[in-house]
């Protein structure tokens, strides 16, 4: 399949045989909120920096339960209610995040 549109905000894993550099080209991103409905969302995050999990989601606190992402050829959790049990610490621009919101909510960036 060919990806034709990368939409702001979502997030995507692509199977590469062979490392390589993808070039985007495209508007800047003017949106800083987030739909997230119940269950499951893929998402990006669209910051120009990284930010400790806590900052990067403190406009959904409470209304999410995990945060899963894969980094450096494993699987990592943001456990909001098991922090001491969650390897996810911060959220990096360019990596895909599984965020499970327990409501339908939006996400505002700061």
């Amino acid at each position: 399949n060919n990806l034709d549109t990368i939409e702001p905000g979502k997030g995507y894993y692509i199977s590469m045989k062979e490392a390589a550099n993808l070039t985007t080209i495209g508007s800047a991103i003017t949106s800083k909120t987030i739909s997230l409905t119940k269950g499951w969302n893929l998402v990006g995050f669209n910051s120009i920096e990284a930010k400790p999990m806590a900052n990067a989601l403190d406009s959904i606190a409470g209304r999410y339960l995990a945060v899963f992402a894969y980094v450096n050829g494993k699987w990592m959790i943001h456990d909001p209610n098991n922090l001491p049990g969650s390897d996810l610490t911060t959220m990096t621009p360019g990596y895909g995040y599984w965020i499970y919101a327990v409501t339908d909510t939006n996400w505002s960036l700061q």
